[in-house]
């Protein structure tokens, strides 16, 4: 009987880190592709923000004649007014419930000036509660996008390393706590 030799595994120096931990460079490959992917279907994407037909009146015709602006915030009141009042006339036909769709950009204009709009009265405070609980959605599916993508990011910068993911986020919680002191 004959002693088999152990097959040996070829390792590319590419495929070893600094510290010498092997790196998985088909993984690193596969992560890269599907971050790249999904990267871009965000950029890409229109989030639904779902007005009724009250509230969008409000927005258009009231909110928008009264929101304060400075400097060259003037571009993104324009801009994102132009952009949400194109959306309502594709939707027209659904006058009581228009479902627009905006990119994220436009979405979190819109909310910043929400946020610092003052109003007065009882008037229109529950119009301008609709309007910003119907943003306010739109902003939570971004952050929930976003988080995706950003434990995505650990994934990858995890297996470019060849460590862990949990051993990723310890270095960097550790780098945040030397830096806060």
């Amino acid at each position: 009987m004959s002693k088999k030799e152990p097959i040996m595994k070829i390792v590319k120096a590419s495929d070893v880190n600094e510290q010498g931990v092997q790196i998985d460079s088909v993984k690193v490959a596969e992560l890269t592709a599907k971050f790249d992917e999904i990267q871009k279907a965000i950029v890409d994407k229109k989030y639904e923000v779902t007005l009724s037909k009250e509230s969008s009146d409000y927005l258009m015709q009231v909110f928008y004649e009264e929101v304060k602006y400075v400097g060259y915030e003037a571009y993104a009141i324009s801009e994102t007014f132009d952009k949400i009042f194109e959306e309502l006339q594709l939707n027209e036909e659904d006058v009581t419930t228009p479902i627009i769709n905006l990119n994220a950009e436009i979405i979190e204009a819109v909310f910043h000036f929400l946020k610092k709009h003052e109003g007065t009265g009882v008037k229109y405070a529950k119009l301008f509660k609709e309007v910003c609980d119907s943003f306010a959605a739109g902003v939570q599916a971004i952050n929930d996008d976003r988080v995706i993508l950003r434990d995505l990011s650990l994934e990858l910068t995890a297996a470019e390393q060849g460590i862990e993911v949990e051993t990723l986020v310890k270095a960097y919680q550790a780098e945040a706590d030397a830096q806060a002191k």
